[in-house]
């Protein structure tokens, strides 16, 4: 993956501070939220990030700039995490760029699984990219410690974390669509590339944000979708095969997002 760096300020922030300052004012906030009462087995953990308005965070894919928010986690013993899910982004075109990301709030989930009798607190060191005009480096270690919390804690978490595991995509399962053969034509030195797709009676698909397309170096000005079909453009990274592999969302008219995988294979141009 490529990316075009704004020029940005590195800060650094000792572990144990959960929120981001510059010249005063707090840009960034990260706190641990969990409703679970229950720790013989699985439950859910969000990353709540609360950002200053006009600046935004990035998804997994952060587009032609930036860089993602990543998460290491520290347990008690025997404690495992999931992968972190992602609600559906925002799609955020400046000049000649194109990024994918959240703006005001968002909380990443994850599912994390109890063994043994450890009921230390759990931590997380984060570290993201938080943009406006230019860009600021963040990271924070923050924790939350299951044995103290009141039952106003436990209903403010369950309130936040109901609403945004409605906003995560629906799983590839559920996908809405079945895809048909892509076409391929030359474009300059590059391909254009067109995936046809059958919705579901009802369904309207109006975009498509690329997770990742093995094998092809892609212009995220040119993804979308126009008349079922997945439209984009760029250029083979030269592995020979004649194949790319897509994954990403397709996002519906009602703004809700549906996970998709599918090898697209062309013929000869």
């Amino acid at each position: 993956m490529r990316y075009r760096f704004l020029p940005f300020l590195v800060v650094f922030f000792s572990f144990q501070v959960s929120s981001q300052t510059v010249k005063g004012i707090q840009i960034v906030k990260a706190e641990l939220l969990s409703d679970a009462t229950d720790f013989s087995k699985p439950f859910t953990v969000g990353i709540k990030f609360e950002i200053q308005p006009d600046r935004y965070l990035y998804w997994k894919n952060p587009g032609d700039s930036g860089l993602p928010i990543e998460v290491e986690w520290l347990l008690p013993k025997g404690w495992t995490a999931d992968e972190t899910r992602h609600p559906v982004p925002q799609k955020m075109a400046y000049e000649n760029t194109v990024s994918y990301g959240y703006k005001k709030e968002v909380v990443l989930l994850t599912t994390i699984t109890p063994t043994g009798s450890s009921r230390g607190p759990m931590k997380a060191k984060l570290d993201w990219l938080v943009c406006e005009k230019s860009c600021v480096r963040g990271k924070a270690e923050v924790s939350l410690d299951i044995r103290t919390r009141s039952g106003n804690q436990l209903a403010d978490a369950k309130r936040i974390l109901d609403r945004w595991k409605g906003l995560l995509p629906f799983a590839r399962s559920e996908n809405p669509v079945t895809f048909q053969k892509a076409v391929a034509s030359m474009q300059g030195a590059g391909l254009a590339v067109e995936i046809p797709f059958q919705p579901k009676l009802g369904v309207q698909i109006v975009d498509f944000f690329p997770v990742s397309i093995k094998g092809f170096l892609i212009d995220y000005r040119t993804v979308g979708v126009k008349n079922n079909r997945i439209v984009f453009s760029g250029a083979d990274e030269g592995t020979g095969t004649g194949e790319i592999f897509l994954s990403g969302l397709l996002i519906g008219a009602d703004g809700k997002g549906y996970e998709c995988s599918v090898p697209v294979k062309f013929s000869s141009l």
